[in-house]
């Protein structure tokens, strides 16, 4: 009987980053509230002895550069300027409780054990060499560093990762809102190499839902504190966000007109979505451009957010939620919202866009709004987004079949080469464990150690009476600090036997109470 060769760990979309609060109470300016509880996990890898093999993959959405605030209090979807990137990464890096997270890894390092890093959508500022030599020296000069041992790679150009007969990768690849354009990256590092700044211009965008989290979640995150527990960043978001506060309807109007002419309907193969078409003009100034600029075919009424969100929406929904749409409005002062806050003699600070949907007189502004309410929480959160046994978000799951299929190409060892027999995404932050049948293979997510946040089940309920009772109970909740949230840390075990043979992969939960990693 062969025995287990390699253990492999992989976790992700750890979101490390961000602000703590200024006092004890809250999560601050952040998604991930338990660095204490990772440091903990990694101190437990790295007590392991090392045979078998112990590898911690760390698959993507690492350190979240999108929490980080520059020095005039803003964000920025991508910093261009490495130096500007390794001075956000040493602000992370420096915090005491984040350092508990690199002290843990460079004991991990030292003790013998394999470390692999991939890229996210939230950690792309990794791919500049600078950055991860920051990364590099910060785990070499660890006080836990005492020994030579240093087994740590990169996955930083959009490849996966092949354990055995086991795939891995961060799964934004497969979400057109959060495609890296890796390609293109690469290419300004190529030429940055040689230090040819005037070839890069408008070679690279980053994200649109990272202009998103940018230029719109983060700065209502002081008023609907629970919006980056919602991911990922991608269409059904633009509805929630323009439901609760119509005053950010010119903005999501730019982003869905960057969005939409990346195709929904994957243009070639499920594991090979089409999406790296040039989304912005060949003339931008130089250095990356800052954003995409619109081009092809405008949706109908000129209204992208209608085109958009019809996307999301189910086919029997749409005209509702498309009314909903265009009668809210696309100047930035809404009155419907602030008119009756001020009449109430209060503003209850910035939430007057959910309290205005509570508290309005007037009937059809709730109707006005509460459609598109309920279908943006209802895709985001559906009713099956929960079940660990099914994967809802469906260009996820296409991915991982295809995936696991295989195609014809270069032989190895004179056979024609398969797929996989396991797929490991994260991203979506939803752990998940899907037996994909006929392709007799397993899609495992990986799920998250951010926390999670779960909207109340009336919210999606069809009577409007009842949504608007939930919706007022909601609202207390955010002001009161109250609404729960979850801290469910998962990480997938990968058992390779001799011959690349992956003898399992199983879904476990980590317990900082015990500190046992299994």
């Amino acid at each position: 009987m062969s025995t287990i060769l390699h253990r492999a760990y992989v976790i992700s979309d750890l979101h490390l980053g961000g602000r703590f609060p200024a006092s004890g109470g809250g999560r601050g300016f952040r998604m991930m509230d338990r660095p204490d509880a990772l440091a903990s996990f990694i101190r437990g890898l790295a007590a392991k002895p090392v045979q078998p093999t112990i590898e911690l993959i760390i698959n993507g959405d690492f350190v979240d550069f999108l929490a980080e605030e520059t020095d005039d209090g803003r964000w920025k979807p991508f910093r261009d300027e490495p130096g500007e990137a390794v001075a956000a990464f040493e602000v992370l890096a420096g915090r005491k409780e984040d350092g508990e997270v690199f002290e843990a890894l460079a004991g991990l390092v030292d003790a013998g054990h394999r470390l692999t890093i991939l890229i996210g959508n939230h950690d792309i500022e990794l791919t500049w060499p600078e950055v991860r030599a920051a990364f590099e020296r910060r785990l070499w000069t660890s006080s836990a560093k005492k020994t030579g041992a240093f087994n740590l790679r990169w996955i930083h150009d959009g490849e996966a990762l092949v354990v055995g007969d086991a795939l891995i990768e961060h799964g934004n690849r497969y979400d057109p809102a959060n495609f890296v354009d890796h390609e293109s990256l690469r290419r300004v590092r190529e030429l940055r190499s040689r230090r040819l700044y005037g070839r890069e211009g408008g070679i690279f965008h980053p994200p649109v839902g990272s202009r998103l989290v940018a230029d719109v979640m983060n700065p209502v995150k002081k008023e609907y504190p629970f919006i980056d527990l919602l991911k990922p960043e991608s269409e059904p978001l633009f509805g929630l966000l323009l439901a609760l506060d119509p005053s950010q309807r010119r903005r999501l109007d730019n982003l869905a007109r960057s969005l939409l002419p990346i195709p929904l309907n994957l243009v070639g193969p499920a594991a090979d979505p089409g999406y790296r078409q040039r989304i912005s003009g060949s003339s931008a100034a130089a250095g990356i451009s800052r954003g995409p600029v619109a081009s092809g075919k405008r949706p109908k009424k000129d209204d992208p957010l209608v085109a958009l969100l019809s996307r999301t929406i189910p086919a029997d929904d749409v005209a509702e939620a498309n009314k909903a749409l265009e009668m809210l409005p696309r100047e930035q002062g809404d009155e419907i919202a602030r008119g009756r806050i001020a009449s109430f003699g209060e503003r209850a600070g910035a939430l007057y866009g959910l309290l205005g949907l509570v508290v309005s007189k007037k009937d059809d502004d709730i109707k006005n709004r509460l459609p598109l309410l309920r279908h943006a929480v209802r895709a985001l959160r559906g009713d099956q987004t929960f079940e660990e046994s099914i994967e809802t978000g469906k260009r996820y799951i296409r991915a991982a079949r295809q995936l696991a299929l295989g195609e014809k190409g270069i032989k190895q060892f004179g056979k024609a080469p398969v797929g996989f027999r396991f797929v490991i995404f994260g991203h979506t932050h939803h752990r998940k464990t899907v037996d994909l049948v006929e392709e007799a293979a397993t899609y495992v997510n990986t799920g998250t150690w951010a926390r999670l946040m779960k909207f109340p089940d009336d919210l999606v309920s069809d009577d409007d009476a009842i949504v608007t009772k939930a919706l007022g109970d909601f609202v207390e909740s955010i002001q009161a600090g109250t609404y729960k949230t979850e801290f469910i840390p998962t990480y997938a075990r990968v058992d390779v036997k001799d011959g690349g043979y992956v003898e399992r992969v199983e879904l476990l939960t980590y317990d900082p109470t015990t500190g046992k990693v299994e």
